[in-house]
């Protein structure tokens, strides 16, 4: 198909097309899952729900929805442990995802490249795009347009990249063939996600809390972090991949992408914890972290997530600039955060004398 061809040529790994229509199975469990509360702070989820019934409720002349996946591995790296790290690179985990340039930007040019050469080629006809931000989705839609399979961590496992892919969608009047979903098992239910989840988050194949996972806690969460699940945190600084590196699938197939602005080392596979500790403003926080995912989690849920890995990882080094941050800092999220660290490293320090 010449929009298969085109997609490719732009850059995006992965295309099929769906019905305007999801399954009513779809709609109904993230319906469930919102009134659950399990969306935690994510209001903006729970705004306008029954817009993501259908892409119709967007734009009431669409006739298919065109589905994308772009590939956005950056390779094996070395894990971070959760070692005593005493020494001066004391580090914590960035998600994957977050290592090159935000993928909202990097995707978005596509899109709208992509547009433009469908507006072209096909006149006349209305297109709108999509990444991770309108009222779609975007993993019920691209099941159905046969890119892959929901797993039990609920993310889409495809059978090219597993589930290191960004998804986005292009809705359109045009009348295109739909693809079929995959009859391929690509989750096996082996259970290893579920059994890995450092905080329970993942109840059951399918059932994600997301007040108990990680990826939440320390990016869309903009409180305290629940003094119970700070422990569980251990060396993520941002986000979570744990579900995604013990799957069979993403360990058979994940292979690097083609993409150099997602390899492009700004987030990284890790940071210091002593350069987060140290950011006292907005605007040190923006400068390194310009172009990156990560300015999701803002100066102040950063800094908050580095004292509580700095406590996991033991970072007794730390201490002074631990309490620098319990008395200087001009947020009380972080300052709380701070005193509760260095409790945790004086305890540890008792515990070694003892």
């Amino acid at each position: 198909m010449e929009i298969f061809d085109l997609a490719r040529q732009i850059g995006f790994d992965l295309a099929g097309i769906s019905p305007t229509r999801l399954k009513s199975e779809a709609f109904k469990k993230y319906k469930g899952w919102i009134k659950e509360g399990r969306a935690g702070e994510m209001t903006y989820l729970e705004r306008g729900v029954e817009r993501r019934q259908s892409v119709l409720k967007i734009m009431p002349t669409a006739k298919s929805v065109i589905c994308l996946g772009v590939n956005y591995y950056p390779g094996k790296r070395e894990i971070v442990g959760l070692k005593d790290a005493t020494a001066a690179e004391a580090r914590g985990q960035v998600a994957r995802y977050a290592y090159g340039r935000d993928y909202h930007k990097v995707v978005e040019k596509m899109l709208k490249q992509f547009v433009r050469e469908l507006r072209e080629r096909f006149p006349g006809h209305e297109f709108k795009s999509y990444v991770d931000t309108g009222a779609v989705l975007e993993k019920a839609y691209a099941a159905q347009a046969g890119l892959g399979v929901i797993a039990e961590n609920t993310t889409l496992i495809t059978p090219k990249f597993g589930s290191w892919v960004f998804l986005s969608e292009i809705i359109t009047d045009m009348e295109l063939g739909p693809n079929e979903p995959l009859k391929e098992k690509l989750c096996g239910k082996c259970g290893s996600c579920l059994e890995v989840c450092p905080t329970g988050a993942l109840m059951g194949p399918g059932e994600l809390d997301a007040r108990k996972c990680i990826s939440y806690l320390t990016i869309e969460n903009r409180g305290p972090i629940p003094i119970k699940l700070r422990p569980l945190i251990g060396n993520w600084l941002y986000g979570c991949d744990r579900c995604q590196e013990f799957c069979p699938q993403n360990i058979q197939r994940a292979q690097k992408t083609h993409n150099s602005e997602l390899t492009q080392q700004i987030g990284g596979n890790s940071q210091l914890l002593e350069e987060i500790l140290r950011l006292r403003t907005k605007e040190e926080f923006d400068e390194k972290f310009t172009g990156s995912a990560m300015k999701r989690a803002k100066r102040e849920g950063l800094v908050r997530n580095a004292c509580v890995v700095a406590a996991n990882v033991k970072a007794n080094r730390l201490l002074p600039l631990l309490q620098q941050v319990a008395t200087a800092d001009s947020s009380e999220i972080v300052r709380e955060h701070a005193k509760w660290a260095i409790e945790q490293l004086e305890d540890l320090d008792i515990v070694n004398v003892l």
